[in-house]
């Protein structure tokens, strides 16, 4: 069988039928897209091309005539990711090549562009350019294509290969190509430079000749003339208008026309078909013309302003479509047709110029003739490019919007008339066409023969009746026509007889004939209809009618090779007219039974099963015109009428079975999820439990996440992309399908699951795509076509802008005419993701750029849609569920109103406190919306309702929701099995789903967990989950992808982990499920927005159910978080930074603290404790109390162990730990005390900076266990507990929290002995309610006589003093401790005697071994208490023997009334206790007293301080020379009295002298060429206070040189504090809320205070470690466990430890193991914490230093600006010297596809930008450093 195609000459009348492109009209819709449709075959179609403008409708004359009566048809092509900036056709036509935004050129192929509903790319070059592609071109043969853009190349590549032939690169873009169709020169046009225009010889690839810029800059572009004949070229540019030049002289331009002339600048131009004219665009917005033929120039009237073009600002969009009519683009989105025919008898001149030998006329046209003729309405975006195809008369156009649109004269979708069953006698009209505008009708009779009753016998036979064979007897006569010829290809010829033949050989030459709709067989005799094809017919009859001739010869070999178009098609006819005939039908015995039953898919053929995979259907007409083919009319013998009757029920069968889905069935066994994390775990789910194989895809970042190891397959896609642009692979994910046999693939939700194209891709590759059909994604896709969806289905939807906008003027355009506030929102996607609400008019503009970045980043496409904003909605949608057969039915609602920036964060179902009325009108208008546009599978609806009831349609989401698992839960639906059942062809009731079936039940609650942090504005948080542990039970459900100890929560994606259902009889106890498990989650190592969830479920509103959209702006108390405390991870982390980075508190000696258990004395429970004086303080005040004191008998004891006694001895490192261990047995043994010393002085900072524990905390959790025997505090006067001078209301406050929180005596003291500093001290204690114990600082020798200073004069009006200015208790203290026996005899006495009635109290130190001699005769002399402290705890520079002293004084009138051996039990403790503190222990070095100190006069604890360091500096043997340089530092300096901070002075002086080798005299010799200590230069300032005995001079000035001295009270003159700002700052600062306390410690040492805060928000509660593991950490459990079996039980031994939190709450912790060292420079480190193991990486210091490492933002430091989470940089808004301001915009983050501004908290000066743009960060990396 042979088939031949001839196209009729122009001479012949043509037949025209109703067609659309050309398709055959047997070729259902839906066929074109698939590889046996029309357009898809390297062949080419079956139908031939016209060759004339002449045989399809004039373009022209449609745009003329037509453009009034109807649009001009339209479709859109999508090929490109950004904006498309040029087209062309190729010299043949046959190829479109387009270029954009996107860097790449695709090829098409114009019957792709023509008869394809999505036209496939013939290729694409993604690597040509590195910027903008702005220009196209082909050479002469259609080979090559040519290209230019931004990246300034020219580059030629070959179209076969895609391979680049040739590249040049300029210093100036391209802006225009233009090729020489006699030579093939490329002309390039460049925007400046000495290459301007550049042109190249393709067969030599080089430079022939180029043009520099000068005089022409900005240069738009340079076309040749087509006519062959000349070798004229036209130049438009923006400085000098239009030039026209001589190829072969480009030096002197033949004609120019500069700007004053063109009125503005010439840009892009081009030349008419013949070359007669150049039109060119001005900024003026109407084209230029010049006609060369008539010499006539003309220009529109600039006076001119019609609506209809005066915004138009042409863009590279001006083409010819013929000689006289052009058109252009514009950025009014419209194409425009202008007509420049009659010029010439435009008579009324304006100017008239000679250039060269070329004269024309400039005019003025009508103001008639310059509107424009023709307007084409389609575009939605500026219009780039327009190209036209004049040899098949269409229209292509591209722009801004990404897409090509392709126009034409006609549908571009079949539609046909219905066909009239021809009957005998009728009369058939026959459109005829001669010429262009000629038609003549003819009308002739055409009898009936032997085919009109074939005819009959085929429509029944395809209508369906049974036996149709009555009519095959009847016969009629015959009856004669008046011609008995009909015209065709050849001319008119006359039908002859032929004889009548059985066979098959010799079969007359046969012609099918298509005519309206109807079919004609032509042979030799036959004539008549064979067939009738079922399409609708148009809407219109009006279209003009095209002919196909197909001559079919009888030859057996098909040949393919002639054929232009549609050669699929005819194979496809080929394979059913094999499938149909089985075997060789020309034989009686092999035809089928009359009654064959259709074949069964077991017994098919090849070719069946092929038509069948691609659910082909086709017409009746194919297999007619097949089968006769083989048999003539006159040879149809009763058995071939049988195998007929038989063939049209299979093809009926066929039709049925595979015409849509919706009829076929099947079971797949293989289905792929295109997504990742939670909602592929959940489609894995339903799979597995239907029994199908379960196949994931997996990007290169997500390698260890779950879903990959959920699936039965995995395989990894987008190798080398970034992370979510690997799941937006359409071509690898379904070549990755098809490799492993998947058969159907689910979308899940994001990513490409509300892809159009992805659904299309799918089933164009034979995969099922689980979700609703294409055109329907992509008209719900579509929120514009989905609004215009709805107001056709009588939805009633929000006022908004009829379609996406691309610029942010239409926005601020609908701002103004509907009012704000409005809404941002993505066009082509959803989540969230580039919404925004917009309040004010002038925020419009920077919201629409933010959410246009927004929407580009996530979806590709930047579009945004505008609405009007309802004011206080509800967010209810719909879910519906609907299959292939057209039943719907719709399960129920959702409440989705709690929202964070239109993302949902809880949703319930049903909705409610929803009215009944409203429910159900809501319900019923989603459905028949859905029923509208025929919508398929899974989707939901979704609606805003006001407080009114009033409700509004806002989009339809073409997926699967987050949210579907509380509709599930109501309804008992797995939506995600119904989805998958669905895609199998089944219907509602195959699943038993029915509306009336569908009842929800009870209340349903999701939550949303996600790793962001709701504190730091739900900044997204991303790293390792150290810790999780879920909630569980009754009614609760769990969601979850990533959600596991060790999971590594990425910054690339969602962050979503876990999604939580509670469902229960109704709301209120959903809630209370929902939060009972939300407390049982412990997830650690990231941020979760959990506290948040808490608060929402706890708020009444929510409870009440009676919330909206503005529930989260309106309630700030969700934002008041109780912070989660991860005490346990943070220990753990502490621990491992110990094991691998050494200990945090600086060790001073090699000793390690030891593995002992210090004795706690047993404390009965339940007893009582005993009153102590505190009890008098407390009753009745600090005056009551102090005539306690007085009125009791005996020498009462302050015990020093808590504080000083340690300070001395073990450098102030005893811990809050072991103190509070022995408080309660000190509680109840020793009530008899005067005092407990346990606060102040150096504890206070160093708590902070080496204990890292709170000063506060540990004076609270003493007072709580010591509550009967007053606390005693060291306050250094106007200095508090600090160093340096406070302002007075600091110290007041200080006083103020300190008797808050537990202290009683406050022991007042100066180091210089300055009235006024002590006079501070004084009154804030006493304003307080603090117990005032004025303290006299002590030095000299009152006993011996020739000392002049510090005699017993001096401290007797000292005294006086102190007692007037409100003293209660009068102390002596001795720092040194060189108060002497006889001493402390005579100056006891005097004050005895002075002051009877006021209490003395004696402190010392023993560091001469003389201090409990000297206590004891201070007690006889007197005083009224005296300190000690515990024996082993005593002696050295501690306080003397609290043992020694209290039995010294037994049964004498000085009794203390303790008991020994309560001292020994408490000795004891201490004693152990003592050991653990080994690495501070000043034994070391110091192993007895030493009575030097009497000359020396060092203080206790500097006496250590300073012995430790001469011996770690090599100089113990030195240390007597050490101590003699103090001395003489001290009388240098005057003789001061040594107590902190004055002993730092004298010590750091003396440091000072003996590196340089200083005496006391060269001291001051030399004076004023030293730089001394800025201690010392500080105390001769008088910043420390005035020395009693002044300063020394002249050392004093020497050491000065001209700074300025104070001469009254330091801190007199400091402001007050602002305490209340400086709590916010520190708040802010930190990231929690803090108390007075933490307030105070920062206003007192600030920077310690920053960083213990830091530390303990980094390893918590450290101060809960037993001593040891604190210093030291845990060592690695053996190897082998060792179990001991006691009484049934079974202990571990090993190393670890029991941490007690708090009452009740113990952590059992041991460390299993220290991994190697990583590449990142970690090691990873195991523990049992509870019998479960957790790990954690710990950055190991040492040897990560050669590792580079970006630097971080400083914590505290507001001017470091770091990346508050990891993500992208967008854009730096700020430069390096910018002065900037409090809120300044900085820069922009990208991180989960969210984009966040980051505002400078603070004004100043930019100093250094760290980041640049693209780059990627971590938390926490400094971006901007700001200098105040």
């Amino acid at each position: 069988m042979k088939l031949t195609l001839i196209a009729p000459p122009m001479s012949t009348p043509v037949y025209r039928m109703k067609q659309q492109q050309y398709m055959p009209p047997d070729i259902p819709t839906f066929c074109r897209n698939r590889s046996l449709g029309l357009g898809t075959s390297k062949r080419g179609s079956i139908l031939p091309k016209p060759t004339v403008a002449t045989q399809t409708p004039s373009f022209l004359d449609f745009c003329l005539d037509n453009f009034e009566k109807r649009k001009m048809h339209q479709k859109d092509v999508v090929g490109h990711y950004g904006c498309i900036n040029a087209i062309e056709f190729s010299p043949n036509e046959e190829l479109v090549a387009s270029g954009g935004d996107d860097k790449r050129i695709v090829i098409w192929a114009t019957d792709e562009l023509l008869y394809n509903d999505e036209p496939k790319m013939r290729g694409k070059m993604a690597r040509q350019h590195k910027a903008n592609i702005f220009a196209l071109g082909f050479d002469p043969d259609s080979r090559v294509v040519y290209s230019g853009g931004n990246d300034h190349f020219f580059v030629s590549s070959d179209i076969s290969t895609g391979a680049q032939l040739y590249g040049v690169q300029g210093f100036h873009s391209v802006h225009d190509l233009s090729v020489n169709k006699r030579s093939g020169e490329v002309l390039v046009t460049r925007d400046g430079g000495d290459d301007a225009l550049f042109f190249h010889d393709p067969r030599t690839n080089r430079a022939t000749a180029s043009i520099t810029s000068k005089g022409m800059t900005h240069l738009f572009s340079a076309q040749f003339n087509p006519d062959p004949s000349t070798f004229l070229i036209g130049v438009c540019g923006e400085n000098f208008g239009v030039r026209f030049i001589d190829r072969r002289n480009l030096l002197k331009p033949l004609f120019s026309r500069d700007t004053s002339h063109a009125r503005k600048s010439a840009m892009y131009g081009g030349w008419n078909k013949n070359g007669t004219k150049f039109a060119h665009l001005a900024s003026n917005k109407a084209p230029v013309v010049y006609d060369f033929k008539e010499c006539v120039a003309y220009q529109t009237d600039p006076s001119y302003r019609d609506s209809s073009y005066k915004n138009m600002c042409t863009v590279k969009s001006i083409e010819w479509i013929d000689d006289d009519w052009l058109i252009t683009g514009s950025d009014d989105f419209n194409i425009y047709g202008w007509n420049t025919r009659n010029v010439s008898n435009v008579n009324d001149s304006i100017d008239v110029r000679e250039e060269s030998n070329t004269r024309f006329k400039f005019v003025e046209k009508k103001e008639s003739d310059i509107v424009p003729k023709a307007k084409l309405v389609g575009h939605r975006s500026v219009v780039n490019h327009a190209r036209f195809s004049s040899r098949y008369q269409f229209l292509v156009s591209c722009g801004v919007e990404k897409i090509i649109k392709v126009w034409n004269t006609r549908p571009f979708t079949a539609s046909f008339d219905e066909p009239r069953l021809r009957r005998r006698g009728t009369t058939e009209t026959i459109e005829e066409e001669g010429s262009e505008r000629s038609m003549r009708r003819r009308t002739r009779k055409k009898k009936t023969d032997e085919s009109g009753r074939m005819l009959r016998y085929f429509d029944r036979l395809v209508a369906g009746e049974n036996d149709p064979s009555e009519d095959e007897d009847d016969t009629s006569e015959e009856e004669e026509s008046d011609d008995d010829s009909r015209p065709g290809p050849e001319g008119d010829r006359r039908v002859e007889d032929t004889d009548e033949r059985d066979g098959v050989d010799n079969v007359p030459e046969t012609r099918i004939m298509l005519n309206k709709g109807r079919s004609y067989l032509h042979n030799d005799d036959a004539r008549g209809y064979i067939g009738r094809m079922y399409m609708e017919p148009p809407d219109s009859s009006d279209y003009s009618n095209e002919v196909s001739d197909i001559i079919m010869s009888s030859d057996d070999d098909i040949d393919l090779s002639e054929l232009r178009h549609g050669g699929s098609l005819l194979h496809a006819i080929e394979l059913f007219a094999r499938a149909s005939r089985g075997r060789d039908m020309n034989s009686p015995d092999s035809s089928p039974r009359p009654n064959s039953t259709p074949p069964s898919e077991s017994h098919d053929t090849d070719e069946l099963k092929s038509i069948r995979r691609f659910r082909v259907s086709l017409s009746p007409l194919i297999l007619i015109s097949i089968l006769h083919l083989k048999w003539s009319s006159e040879s149809f013998t009763p058995y071939k009428m049988r195998f007929l009757r038989t063939s049209c029920a299979s093809l009926r069968w066929l039709q049925s079975r595979h015409a849509s889905s919706s009829s076929h069935t099947r079971e797949f066994k293989k289905v792929m999820v295109a997504n990742r994390g939670e909602i592929a775990i959940r489609v894995f789910r339903a799979l597995t439990e239907l029994n199908k194989t379960s196949v994931a895809i997996y990007s290169e970042q997500d390698k260890n996440s779950m879903h990959r190891l959920k699936a039965d397959e995995a395989y990894l896609v987008g190798k080398g992309l970034p992370p979510v642009a690997a799941y937006l692979t359409i071509e690898q994910i379904i070549e990755t399908a098809l490799k492993n046999n998947v058969e159907a693939v689910h979308p899940g939700y994001g990513f490409l699951s509300e892809r159009a194209d992805f659904a299309q891709a799918c089933e164009n590759a034979g995969l099922v795509f689980i979700g609703p059909s294409p055109d329907v994604m992509a008209r719900m896709g579509d929120k514009v076509a989905a609004r215009q969806a709805a107001i056709e289905a009588g939805v009633q939807v929000v006022p908004g802008t009829p379609g996406p906008i691309t610029n942010a003027k239409e926005a601020v355009d609908f701002a103004r005419q509907y009012g704000t506030p409005i809404i941002l929102k993505a066009a082509f996607g959803g989540g969230g993701r580039g919404i925004r609400r917009v309040d004010r008019l002038e925020d419009v503009e920077e919201a629409f750029r933010r959410s246009y970045s927004e929407a580009q980043a996530a979806f590709g496409d930047g579009s945004l849609f505008v609405e009007k904003f309802v004011e206080r909605p509800r967010h209810i949608e719909v879910q519906l569920l609907g299959d292939h057969s057209g039943n719907l039915i719709h399960l129920y609602e959702r409440d989705c109103s709690v929202q964070r920036r239109h993302q949902k964060v809880v949703e319930i179902a049903p909705a409610p406190a929803l009215p009944p009325g409203v429910r159900d009108k809501i319900l019923n208008d989603a459905v028949r919306l859905a029923k509208h546009v025929g919508y398929q599978n899974a989707g939901t609806v979704e609606f805003l309702v006001d407080q009114k009831g009033n409700y509004f349609f806002i989009e339809v989401n073409a997926r699967l929701q987050v949210e579907h698992t509380v509709t599930e839960e109501i309804t008992g639906v797995d939506l995600v099995q119904a989805q998958i059942r669905i895609a199998e062809g089944k219907t509602l009731n195959d699943l038993k789903l029915s509306q009336e079936s569908i009842v929800p039940h009870g209340s349903a609650i999701q939550c949303r967990v996600t790793t962001e942090d709701p504190a730091r504005g739900f900044q997204p948080d991303s790293g390792r989950i150290e810790v999780f542990r879920s909630g569980e039970g009754m009614g609760i459900r769990l969601d979850s992808a990533s959600a596991f100890a060790g999971s590594i929560i990425s910054p690339h994606y969602d962050s979503l982990m876990v999604k939580v259902i509670a469902s229960a009889r109704n709301h209120p106890n959903a809630c209370a499920k929902m939060i009972r498990a939300l407390r049982e989650f412990r997830i650690r190592g990231v941020k979760t927005n959990i506290p948040f969830l808490l608060n929402v479920l706890q708020q009444p509103t929510f409870l009440d159910a009676s919330v909206d959209t503005y529930f989260i702006d309106e309630h700030p108390e969700l934002f008041q978080f109780k912070q989660s405390q991860n005490r346990a991870q943070k220990l753990l982390s502490y621990l491992g930074e110990v094991k691998v980075n050494g200990p945090q508190t600086p060790l001073a000696t090699e000793l390690k603290p030891a593995t002992v258990s210090p004795p706690i004395p047993n404390i009965k429970a339940g007893s009582k404790r005993p009153e102590g004086l505190r009890d008098i303080l407390v009753k009745n005040g600090p005056e009551a109390f102090a005539k306690a004191v007085r009125d009791r008998k005996g020498c009462m004891i302050t015990d020093t162990t808590f504080r000083d006694a340690h300070q001395s001895l073990l450098a102030t490192r005893v811990r809050t730990y072991d103190l509070a261990q022995i408080s309660p047995f000190v509680s109840h043994t020793f009530n008899g005390l005067f005092s407990l010393e346990n606060w102040g002085g150096a504890t206070f900072d160093v708590a902070m900076r080496f204990l890292h524990e709170c000063p506060w905390e540990r004076l609270e959790i003493l007072r709580e266990k010591i509550p009967n025997i007053p606390f005693q505090m060291l306050l250094r006067g106007a200095n508090g507990v600090g160093y340096s001078n406070y302002p007075d209301n600091v110290v007041y406050k200080f006083c103020d929290l300190a008797v808050k929180s537990g202290m009683d005596v406050f022991r007042v003291f100066d180091c210089l002995n300055y009235v006024p500093n002590l006079m501070v001290g004084m009154e804030a204690a006493g304003k307080a309610g603090g117990v005032v114990e004025a303290a006299i600082s002590y030095t000299g020798d009152v006993s011996d006589p020739s000392r002049t200073k510090y005699n017993l004069p001096y401290y007797m009006k000292l005294a006086d003093e102190l007692v007037k200015g409100g003293a209660h208790i009068l102390c002596i203290k001795d720092m040194a401790g060189v108060l002497k026996p006889q001493a402390a005899k005579i100056l006891i006495g005097a004050l005895r005697d002075k002051y009877p009635s006021i209490p003395i109290h004696v402190h010392t130190h023993d560091t001469s071994g003389a201090g409990v001699a000297a206590m004891l005769e201070c007690a006889k002399a007197g005083a009224d208490v005296v300190d000690a402290a515990v024996d082993s705890m005593s002696g050295m520079t501690s306080q003397p023997s609290m043992g020694a002293i209290v039995a010294s004084l037994q049964g004498t009138e000085h009794d203390t009334g303790l008991n020994l051996d309560d001292i020994s039990k408490y000795s004891l403790y201490w004693e152990l206790a003592r050991q653990l503190y080994a690495p501070f222990e000043c034994a070391v070095t110091m192993k007895s007293g030493n009575a030097d100190v009497y000359k020396h006069e060092i203080p206790g604890g500097q006496y250590t301080n300073l012995q430790f360091q001469a011996f770690s500096l090599g100089l113990g043997d030195k240390f007597d020379e050490v101590k003699h340089m103090y001395r003489e530092a001290n009388l240098a300096l005057g003789d001061l009295i040594k107590v902190t901070p004055s002993s730092k002075i004298v010590g750091d002086l003396a440091q000072f002298m003996v590196q340089n080798n200083l005496t006391k005299e060269t001291l001051v010799d030399r004076a004023e060429d030293l730089s001394f200590p800025k201690s010392t230069v500080e105390f001769m300032q008088g910043l420390v206070g005035q020395p009693p005995y002044g300063f020394p001079e002249p050392l004093r000035t020497k050491v000065l040189r001209g700074k300025e001295k104070i001469d009254g009270r330091p801190g007199e003159k400091l402001p007050a504090l602002d305490l209340d700002a400086m709590k916010k700052d520190l708040e802010n600062k930190h990231g929690r809320t803090l108390r007075e306390v933490d307030v105070m410690s920062y206003a007192m040492f600030p920077k310690e205070f920053d960083e213990f805060e830091q530390f303990r928000q980094r390893f918590g509660p450290v101060d809960k470690l037993p001593t040891r593991v604190f210093f030291t950490g845990l060592e690695v459990a053996e190897a082998q466990d060792e179990w001991l079996k006691k009484e049934k039980e079974y202990t571990r031994v090993g190393d670890g430890c029991e941490v007690e939190l708090e009452t009740g709450k113990t952590l059992n912790i041991q460390l299993l193991a220290v991994g190697k060292l990583n590449e990142s420079g970690e090691r990873e480190v195991f523990f049992d914490l509870n019998g479960q193991m957790r790990s954690m990486f710990v950055q190991d210091k040492e040897a990560s230093k050669e590792i580079v490492t970006r630097p971080k933002a400083l914590p505290g430091v507001r001017g470091s600006i770091g990346a508050p989470m990891p993500g992208e940089i967008l854009e730096i808004k700020v430069k390096e010297g910018d002065k900037v301001g409090p809120k300044t915009p900085l820069f922009v983050l990208s991180a989960m596809k969210m984009e966040m501004v980051i505002d400078a908290p603070l004004a100043g000066t930019i100093k250094k930008i760290h980041a640049a743009k693209g780059m990627k960060c971590a938390a926490g990396d400094l971006v901007i450093e700001i200098e105040p």
